[in-house]
Parts: C-alpha cells; sequence; structure tokens
C-alpha cells in the first residue's frame, strides 16, 4: 500500500504526466482570444462533422421516427381488382300471337 502511494507523491512532485484529456474536440475554439470573430476553418469542419452532423441525424431519428413499426402512408397502396366476368346479354322476350286462332265454325259475316 505504501508504494503506490509513494509512486503518486512522487508522480504529483514531478508532474510528468499530462493533464488534459485524451480527446478534446474543441481545444482550440474558445481558448484563444482573437480581436476578429472568424475561427479556423479546420476547427469549424470538425465540429460540424463531429458534433452538428450527428446530432441532426439524432434529432431526425428522435421526432421523424423512421424506423417505427406505424408507419403512415400518405397514399393508400394500389391493389389489383380482379377484372368482372363479362355479361351475358339476355334474350328479348318472345311476343305470343294475340291473335286468336280461326275455328272452322267461326266464319266472319262481311
Amino acid at each position: 500500500m505504501s508504494l503506490i502511494a509513494d509512486s503518486l507523491k512522487k508522480a504529483v512532485k514531478e508532474k510528468s504526466f499530462n493533464l488534459s484529456p485524451g480527446i478534446n474536440l474543441l481545444k482550440n475554439l474558445g481558448s484563444k482570444t482573437r480581436s476578429s470573430a472568424r475561427f479556423d476553418s479546420k476547427e469549424v469542419r470538425r465540429f460540424v462533422i463531429l458534433i452538428v452532423i450527428p446530432a441532426s441525424i439524432l434529432a431526425y431519428l428522435l421526432l421523424a421516427n423512421p424506423l417505427g413499426h406505424n408507419k403512415r402512408q400518405s397514399s393508400s397502396p394500389v391493389v389489383a381488382k380482379a377484372p368482372a366476368p363479362p355479361v351475358k346479354p339476355v334474350p328479348p322476350p318472345v311476343l305470343q300471337n294475340t291473335v286468336p286462332a280461326k275455328k272452322p265454325g267461326n266464319v266472319p259475316i262481311l
């Protein structure tokens, strides 16, 4: 236990280790005070690629929910309908002769 404590005390006295974090995406954006409000294009590009683009993709996935199972479709799906069977024409009714049949004993007089 004392070995660990001694090595920590020695490290604090030497200050040979780096105290800054391993990855600093915005290392130069706010540290320098410049007379102009212009940033280095490389830093701006890094900020856009690493922060803005993933944030916009995440916002789209959360708000639009494109992977959800209840997708709303703007138009109804096209369904093929079977053609209607052909209609057979109905024959016209046969008219019966309404003239009475002649009987042999029934002769009209003129």
